[in-house]
């Protein structure tokens, strides 16, 4: 009776101290000032990474923080703050410890491309409402009757197809420019003399291209040729236009 009786009162005494001692522990850790981020303003390619940091102020307050993406099909983050570029765009990261938060901003941008030693780069568009169209008398009649458009953010070539990255996926190059003696003939010049069969048909450039790219690109993206509000969008400075007359200048013999 009485070892019986000692035996569970040693238990009972061992339980009420493991709960005093880890209630004490807890107690004890001053409450969270705030939270400092090894980086607040984040700048990536699709598929990069990067470590984002805590440290909760001050350093002996508990160093738990959740981590949490506002736009994860921009970027997402995991549970140590390991930061992944999904697709172009912007988005915050958050830290959150206790009632405390943290931001990072995240802007993924071009992205280069490779097909067989031939870079070319894509530049994030990044999305907005612009006025489309125009009412000047220079315009052709299908431009005028100006209206508001809203684009989604969107990639665009940094410059035209070059001759070299046609030939690197389609394996030639139209016969017309190799016979040509214009000064348009050259790798790192336009394509031409092809027509949009070429490029949109089945086995055409664009299909080709996508195949061959298709491990590089973000989940549901692809290749295609840019609607006329997206080139004229881009073509106007996107978000950050400056509303000239024409791209980039309201002088045409600055920028024609």
């Amino acid at each position: 009776m009485y070892t019986n009786i000692k035996i569970f009162s040693s238990k009972r005494i061992t339980i009420i101290s493991l709960i005093l001692t880890i209630y004490f522990f807890v107690s004890c850790q001053p409450d969270i000032d705030k939270i400092t981020l090894n980086q607040t303003n984040l700048e990536l390619n699709v598929n990069e990474t990067f470590q984002l940091k805590a440290v909760n102020e001050p350093k002996k307050a508990s160093q738990i923080v959740e981590w949490v993406s506002s736009k994860p099909n921009i970027a997402v983050v995991n549970d140590n703050g390991l930061v992944k570029a999904i697709s172009p765009g912007e988005c915050e990261i958050k830290a959150i410890a206790n009632d405390k938060e943290a931001f990072c901003k995240v802007f993924i941008n071009s992205k280069t491309f490779k097909v067989n030693e031939v870079e070319f780069k894509m530049i994030t568009v990044e999305g907005g409402t612009f006025i489309m169209g125009t009412n000047s008398d220079e315009a052709f009649e299908d431009e005028k009757i100006p209206h508001e458009v809203t684009l989604s953010t969107y990639y665009i070539g940094e410059t035209e197809v070059t001759q070299a990255l046609w030939n690197a996926v389609m394996g030639n190059i139209p016969t017309q420019i190799n016979t040509s003696v214009s000064d348009l003939k050259g790798e790192n010049r336009p394509i031409f003399f092809v027509s949009w069969n070429d490029i949109c048909n089945t086995n055409g450039f664009l299909d080709k291209l996508n195949t061959i790219l298709a491990d590089k690109l973000p989940i549901g993206y692809s290749f295609a040729l840019p609607t006329e509000a997206q080139w004229e969008y881009a073509a106007r400075g996107g978000k950050y236009s400056q509303n000239y007359k024409y791209s980039g200048s309201d002088n045409i013999d600055e920028v024609a």
